[in-house]
């Protein structure tokens, strides 16, 4: 894929359901009913999505303002590898997801950017280690596995964030900002062989539990 003409923005209500799958695809499972459109319908929340010149999806980084701590908290942060992107490039994509949320929050004035993620996501680690993060353990999930913290304190910023009260969601889709280009209708008996990636995650590990005898828990 070509990333040079990427392009880093902030989605609309009618891209959540696509971002809810493509979130199915990489953790496993679904995440809360309305969960991306809760984020999305408080205008405040920095949110950005970044797709490439044909519009492909290639990362989204999502977080919620907490007003109380003078926080802005990344909820969600996925990025879509290929075996040919070049990774100087996507270096580059990671960066720039980062740095949107974090122009967001020097806007409103917070005190502190944080995040918690699994130890075993490295890549993840290191994007925010470029950025000027600092990364320290942070105990285990319920399931058992290592957790980091990932944070950056911010100079300036007030004690109590100044943002507007919550209120209920209310859905308003438009169009997608998300156009990628159609895909050609897949032939009879005609089959292709590819590297996997990070989005077929989900996908092999059901495919491995409804023909394999033994079981696995959490995905490939």
């Amino acid at each position: 894929r070509q990333l040079f003409t990427m392009r880093v923005f902030r989605p609309k209500m009618a891209d959540a359901p696509l971002l809810t799958k493509t979130h199915r695809q990489i953790y496993g499972n679904p995440p809360k009913k309305d969960y991306y459109e809760e984020i999305l319908y408080q205008s405040h929340n920095p949110f950005y999505v970044a797709a490439d010149d044909e519009g492909q999806l290639l990362g989204f980084i999502a977080a919620r303002v907490k007003p109380a701590t003078s926080e802005v908290y990344i909820a969600s942060y996925v990025t879509l590898y290929a075996d040919d992107d070049d990774p100087a490039l996507f270096d580059k994509l990671e960066q720039k997801l980062i740095k949107a949320v974090g122009k967001d929050a020097k806007k409103l004035k917070a005190k502190k950017i944080s995040m918690h993620s699994r130890k075993k996501n490295v890549n993840t680690s290191r994007a925010f280690k470029m950025a000027g993060y600092t990364v320290k353990d942070s105990g285990t999930y319920k399931d058992g596995g290592d957790k980091v913290n990932i944070f950056k304190k911010l100079k300036g910023g007030r004690d109590k964030l100044l943002v507007p009260a919550y209120t209920a969601k209310k859905k308003k889709y438009t169009k997608s900002t998300y156009t990628p280009k159609p895909k050609a209708k897949p032939k009879k008996g005609v089959y292709e062989i590819k590297p996997a990636t990070t989005t077929h995650i989900w996908l092999v590990t059901k495919l491995h539990n409804a023909h394999m005898v033994k079981q696995r828990e959490g995905p490939y």
